[in-house]
C-alpha cells in the first residue's frame, strides 16, 4: 500500500496552505512576496503530478488533494480579487460554480461508486488560463488589457469545455454498474 503523504502529495498540501499568505502579502503591499508565492504554487502544481508518476507514487489521496488544492487556491484568490475590485462578479461566480459542481460531483462519485474523478488535461489547461487571467488582472497597466481580454475569452471557453468533459465522465461512471 502506498503512503498517502509522499513528496508529490506534500507539494499539493503545501499549495493548499499558500492562499492565506498570498492574500496577506497583497494586503500588506508586499507584492513581490505575494508574486513569489503565486509562482511557488504554480510550480508545485506542475511538479506534484510529475513526481507522483515518476516515483510511481500515485495515491487516492493525491488524486483528491491535487485538484482540491488547485480549486482552493484559485477560488480564494478570485474571491479576494473580487473584494478589491480587480475581477468582476460574473467571472468569479462562473469559476466558483463550475469548481463547486465538479467538487460535489467528485464527492458523489467517490461515495456512491468508489470512483475518484481525476483532473484531466483540459481541466489543467483551464487552470493555466485562469491563472494567467488572474495574474493579468493584478497588473495595473492598460497595455495588458487587450491581451487580458483574449486570455479571458480562451479561459471562458476552457471553463465550459472542461466542465462539459467532467459532466460527461460523471454520467458515464454513474451509469456503470459497480
Amino acid at each position: 500500500m502506498k503512503r498517502a503523504i509522499n513528496f508529490a502529495n506534500a507539494l499539493s498540501v503545501m499549495r493548499l496552505f499558500l492562499i492565506a499568505p498570498i492574500i496577506y502579502f497583497f494586503e500588506v503591499e508586499k507584492i513581490e512576496i505575494a508574486w513569489f508565492l503565486i509562482f511557488v504554487a504554480i510550480i508545485s502544481d506542475s511538479f506534484d503530478g510529475y513526481f507522483s508518476r515518476k516515483n510511481n507514487e500515485v495515491t487516492e489521496f493525491g488524486k483528491i488533494i491535487d485538484p482540491l488544492a488547485d480549486k482552493f487556491c484559485v477560488i480564494g484568490l478570485i474571491i479576494y480579487l473580487l473584494l478589491i475590485n480587480k475581477l468582476e462578479f460574473w467571472y468569479v461566480a462562473l469559476v466558483f460554480v463550475r469548481d463547486l459542481a465538479i467538487m460535489l460531483g467528485s464527492v458523489h462519485l467517490k461515495i456512491s461508486k468508489g470512483f475518484v474523478l481525476m483532473s484531466n488535461w483540459e481541466g489543467k489547461v483551464t487552470v493555466v488560463f485562469t491563472t494567467i487571467y488572474i495574474l493579468l488582472s493584478l497588473i495595473d497597466n492598460p497595455s495588458f488589457d487587450y491581451f487580458a481580454k483574449i486570455i479571458l475569452a480562451v479561459n471562458i471557453l476552457y471553463l465550459f469545455y472542461s466542465f462539459y468533459l467532467y459532466v460527461k465522465i460523471y454520467f458515464k461512471v454513474l451509469k456503470e454498474k459497480i
